[in-house]
């Protein structure tokens, strides 16, 4: 065996120790040397990229997602020229009969009739945004839009303060016929404190648009009733 020159042998034994290492313990200091560049690199990178855009382009916002916001409302003269189709409630509602209607994305409205009322409100007109994600209400002289958080699957309507005149719809999920995009509507009129009273009092899921004008109460010594109070409602 060849021995080194000049060389002890507890040298020699080192060396051949150290040759019988694996590579990357061998090298263990290049490796190390080569891993604090890259790492410096990568830092100043990262930094570089934080300062071109903003923290909040690199980390994602931990804020709640906010609601969408309604559309533009359509004018009471445009919903009232795009009316497709009348129904007259009166008879649907004298034999307790929910009516029925559609509503074509992006289209013509339907008028709804209503019997005499305590609102004394003689029409509704309702029609669905063309981004099929808003219901828009036009009666009394006023537009109100429901859904923003997408189609509800209902509203709750009290048309006038200080009276219990309430509308009720539902509304179907989006069907899709021959490239048009409609929702079926059903709508039911209630005209009297105590349904009213009722209907405040009931637990409506996340999905349904509620607006109350009025806060309703039920008295347990005479029954439910509606009594005026400084409450603006709630449209959504």
């Amino acid at each position: 065996m060849m021995t080194l020159p000049n060389a002890d042998p507890s040298a020699q034994s080192l060396a051949r120790a150290g040759s019988t290492l694996p590579w990357p313990t061998r090298h263990a200091r290049i490796i190390l040397l080569l891993l604090s560049v890259t790492v410096v690199a990568v830092t100043a990178y990262g930094l570089t990229v934080i300062v071109r855009k903003g923290w909040s382009t690199v980390f994602a916002s931990t804020d709640p997602v906010p609601a969408r916001k309604v559309a533009s409302p359509p004018t009471l003269a445009s919903m009232e020229s795009r009316v497709r189709t009348e129904h007259d409630l009166a008879h649907r509602v004298q034999a307790g009969v929910p009516s029925t209607f559609a509503l074509i994305k992006g289209g013509a409205g339907e008028r709804l009739i209503l019997p005499p009322n305590s609102a004394g409100i003689t029409e509704v007109i309702v029609e669905l945004d063309p981004s099929g994600q808003t219901v828009w209400l036009a009666y009394g002289g006023e537009v109100t839009g429901k859904g923003t958080r997408g189609l509800p699957r209902g509203a709750v309507e009290q048309l006038v303060r200080d009276r219990p005149t309430v509308l009720v719809f539902t509304f179907s999920t989006p069907t899709m016929s021959r490239g048009v995009e409609w929702v079926l509507g059903m709508v039911e009129v209630s005209d009297s404190q105590e349904s009213a009273a009722d209907l405040f009092t009931t637990k409506w899921p996340d999905d349904w648009a509620t607006r109350f004008r009025n806060e309703w109460i039920s008295k347990s010594g005479s029954g439910p009733a509606a009594v005026p109070a400084d409450a603006g409602g709630v449209t959504r």
